[in-house]
């Protein structure tokens, strides 16, 4: 599952927990040692992506692709 958070002001220290999050998307079964590419229709504005792994393995790599405002 990828969620996003947009706290606008990103000065101040970040804390994970006391921020709201959105899905972007919803846990999706995966193949070992492929590649996967997924595209989310309307991310919207985010300044903090957290990637939760069920049950708990490993990742390689996990690249975003968006612009800066």
């Amino acid at each position: 599952m990828i969620e996003a958070s947009d706290i606008g002001d990103i000065s101040g220290k970040f804390n994970a927990n006391k921020v709201e999050w959105r899905k972007l998307m919803s846990e999706t079964p995966v193949q070992p040692h492929t590649w996967h590419h997924f595209n989310i229709a309307d991310p919207g504005p985010a300044t903090h992506v957290r990637l939760n792994i069920y049950p708990d393995g490993g990742v390689a790599r996990l690249r975003l692709f968006g612009s800066a405002v």
